[in-house]
C-alpha cells in the first residue's frame, strides 16, 4: 500500500540490497523472488519502480548472498503479515527493529 512506514521500509530494504551489489543484481532478484512466490508480479512491479528511484546508490558491485535473501525473505514475510490501521503500531516496530539490526537507515526528513 502507500503507507509511508512501509514505503520507508521497502526503499530501505532495496538500499540495502543496492549497497550490497548493483541495479541488475536486485532486479534479478525482484525476478527470482517472484519465480518462487515470495511476491506476486504487481509487486515486483511495484517494487522496480522504488527501484528506478534509486538508481544512483552506489554498490559493491558483488552478487547477492544467502543472507541477503534471508533478510528479504524476513521482511517480505513481516510485511505480507501487516495489512491494515490495525498493525500500525506491528509496523512501527518492524521500521525499528530493521533499523536497529542495520537491515536499513532511519529516513530523515
Amino acid at each position: 500500500d502507500d503507507n509511508p512506514t512501509v514505503a520507508s521500509i521497502v526503499i530501505g530494504w532495496l538500499s540495502y540490497l543496492l549497497k550490497k551489489s548493483n541495479i541488475e543484481e536486485v532486479e534479478k532478484a525482484l525476478d527470482y523472488y517472484e519465480e518462487i512466490n515470495w511476491i506476486t508480479e504487481k509487486v515486483k512491479i511495484k517494487l522496480k519502480e522504488y527501484l528506478k528511484g534509486l538508481e544512483e546508490e552506489e554498490g559493491e558491485n558483488k552478487k547477492l548472498t544467502p543472507m541477503d535473501h534471508i533478510v528479504s525473505l524476513y521482511i517480505i514475510s513481516k510485511l505480507s503479515q501487516l495489512r491494515g490501521e490495525e498493525n500500525i503500531e506491528r509496523l512501527k516496530d518492524l521500521y525499528k527493529e530493521l533499523i536497529e539490526r542495520g537491515y536499513i537507515s532511519p529516513i530523515r526528513k
